[in-house]
This record gives structure tokens, sequence and C-alpha cells, in this order.
């Protein structure tokens, strides 16, 4: 995804399945933090929007401006969104905009 080389994305793809088998396993745990979860999808997308320029992507990020607290564990998180944004980049070619938004659940 987003990177100048081949074997990079590679890798990734090799660590999110080997992550998803342990998980499933039952070998990993999760390590809860509470963050801001807007900051922290920020940041990600910070360092997504590095890689995805690259092959011509932009991302569109929109967060609350109140802050959202969130217990997650800040790896397996970091994961799914990369992984949110990998689909994107590979299964909407034609659109060059990849749409992230945090919200805060009115419920």
């Amino acid at each position: 995804m987003g990177s100048p080389d081949g074997a990079a994305a590679a890798g990734f793809a090799a660590n999110r399945h080997t992550f998803v088998r342990r998980f499933e396993a039952g070998a990993v745990t999760l390590r809860r933090e509470r963050v801001d979860l807007g900051a922290f999808v920020a940041d990600v997308v910070a360092d997504a929007r590095r890689r995805v320029a690259v092959d011509g992507y932009a991302i569109d990020f929109t967060a609350p401006v109140d802050p959202v607290a969130a217990d997650v564990d800040k790896p397996a998180l970091s994961r799914a969104i990369w992984n949110l944004i990998d689909n994107a980049v590979k299964y909407s070619p034609e659109c060059r905009t990849i749409w992230v938004d945090v919200a805060r659940d009115s419920a």
C-alpha cells in the first residue's frame, strides 16, 4: 500500500496475517490503555498520508472537536486502521480520496 517498494507492502501483509492467526488462536493479549481516539487516529492517518501520497492518494480526516476517550490496544487498533486504508487503496483504484472519520456515537 502506497509503499515505494513491494517488499515493504508484502511484509505488512504478512505481519497482518500472522497477527490475525495468533489472535484467533488466543495467543495475543490485548493491552488496553485510555487514549483520545481522535488524536490517536490522527497520528496513524498522518503516517498513512505520506505513504499513500506516493501512489496519488489523499486522505480526508475528520475528528470531533471534543476528545473521545477510548480504552484501546494501540498496536491492534493501528493495524486495523492501516488495514482499512490499505483496502481502500487496493479496492477503490478510481477514487483517489480516502475518508477517515472519528465520531462519538450519540447512543
